[in-house]
């Protein structure tokens, strides 16, 4: 998200809020969303593809709102979002045959004749909404696998590139020119996370009731679109169904705070530590363990001023709106141990892992393999959850190292804080001091920024030399 780009939804949001009624102002809300999902995506060197993929991100929601609110009767509101969504596609189609750009960055369009195919297949799974005569929860299992092969494409630098190649040899284009970079697919991954929630969660999302307007914005929402927070869609769903009418003091106040913040943090600092912290490019500059401290610091606190900014834009934005998103970050350098870090960093990424992956695993261990000693458990389940959150980052063998090792760490700690530190009350009474927090803090801290070595590097050789050289090496 560019500041021109936020000054425009500034404004947007400012405009509807304060000269809209309540209804209105949901629907500019919908509109603002469906626009910034076209918006946001760049121009590709594949021909259409900048159009495909945020109309793909249609597709999903729309398929994905038939298979949960099966049983719910047609309505006008969801029949106009739909009416709405379809003249929007045709609009940006033909401004893309017409080379009329209009803010989006789409430049080229498939064509009327493939926009009309697929508007008409979704209007077929519109209709065909209540007519399914059986029951929903293979469709619903296709398109959770269906996500979950696209992010491994999308998150595999040789599977995307091998997708380019086919997508430029039906394109005709030259396959020779593909490589990974050319499918970006920009807000899949929080989109894909929302998707999965109310797709797995579906019976108690279904008790919501919610149009195809209301389900959409939830799961395109603009400030969250790009970088989250990934908010839980019951939270999200009551806030829309009581944003205040008007204009708001406090909205307003806060929100500019936030957002002020956030372009501090990412467009000043972030950009700013950019130039001397750890990337692949210094690698092989870095002649001395003084200069490789400074520059692991360096990225350290870059990539927290970078996430936390784009979280406190968002964070700001949707309290604009009259909508207040999950707090994602928690001052996580302050944290005492691994598992303070990881409560208070990407709050609701990791919570999300927590909800779907490691305690359903967990449970299931302990139910059917209970001869399995309880450590080995807590062990195989924090490795596993910490490498697939490195693996959402990337599929290479440095985010899988990172993973192990923040999974390593939290399971350490838990050997630590529930069986070795029981044993030793003196050492128990001294857990509040401020000298033995200042040391867990400190080491923490050099223990998460030890493991970024792992994150910024696209190599175990890349990080290796870079732990030689903090080593004195």
């Amino acid at each position: 998200m560019r500041i021109a780009q936020i000054l425009i939804f500034i404004a947007a949001i400012l405009v509807s809020r304060t000269f809209f009624d309540t209804r209105l102002y949901k629907w500019a809300l919908f509109l603002i969303s469906l626009f910034s999902i076209y918006w946001f995506q760049p121009v590709s060197p594949i021909r259409n593809l900048d159009f495909w993929l945020p109309s793909l991100t249609l597709l999903f929601a729309i398929i994905s709102w038939v298979i949960i609110f099966k049983d719910m009767p047609f309505e006008r509101e969801s029949s106009f979002a739909l009416t709405v969504i379809l003249v929007f596609l045709f609009t940006v189609g033909i401004l893309g045959l017409l080379k009329i750009s209009f803010l989006l960055s789409v430049v080229s369009s498939p064509g009327i004749l493939s926009i009309s195919a697929v508007a008409i297949f979704i209007v077929v799974v519109f209709l065909l909404k209540n007519k399914f005569p059986i029951s929903r929860e293979p469709f619903s299992k296709v398109i959770i696998l269906l996500i979950l092969a696209l992010f491994l494409v999308l998150k595999s630098d040789g599977l995307a590139a091998q997708a380019s190649g086919l997508i430029r040899s039906i394109n005709g284009q030259l396959t020779t020119l593909a490589t990974s970079s050319e499918i970006s697919w920009v807000g899949y991954s929080y989109f894909s996370f929302r998707l999965l929630h109310t797709l797995i969660d579906r019976r108690q999302v279904r008790e919501l009731k919610l149009s195809l307007r209301e389900y959409f914005t939830y799961l395109v929402f603009f400030p969250a679109f790009i970088a989250g927070p990934i908010d839980r869609i019951e939270h999200f769903s009551s806030q829309l169904g009581n944003i205040p009418p008007g204009f708001h003091k406090d909205d307003f106040l806060d929100g500019v705070v936030r957002i002020s913040r956030g372009i501090f943090f990412k467009f000043i600092i972030a950009d700013s530590l950019a130039l001397f912290s750890l990337n692949p490019s210094t690698v092989g500059l870095i002649k001395n363990t003084l200069w490789a401290w400074i520059i692991l610091y360096g990225f350290t606190l870059r990539v927290f001023m970078d996430f936390a900014g784009y979280t406190d834009i968002a964070i700001g934005l949707g309290r604009l709106a009259g909508i207040r998103l999950p707090e994602n970050f928690n001052k996580p350098y302050a944290s005492r141990n691994v598992t303070m870090f990881w409560n208070n960093w990407h709050i609701t990424l990791t919570q999300w892992f927590r909800t779907y992956y490691f305690n359903p695993v967990t449970r299931f261990l302990r139910s059917r393999f209970g001869q399995i000693k309880p450590w080995l458990i807590i062990l195989g389940t924090q490795m596993t959850t910490m490498i697939l959150i490195g693996l959402w980052h990337g599929i290479s063998w440095n985010f899988v190292i990172w993973g192990a090792w923040n999974g390593l760490g939290l399971f350490l700690h838990n050997r630590w804080s529930s069986v070795i530190l029981p044993k030793f009350n003196k050492i128990r009474q001294h857990l509040d001091s401020r000298a033995f927090q200042a040391i867990s803090i400190f080491l923490t801290f050099n223990f998460i920024a030890l493991g970024w070595v792992w994150f910024a590097l696209p190599t175990p050789e890349n990080s290796i030399v870079i732990f030689k050289r903090l080593l004195g090496f």
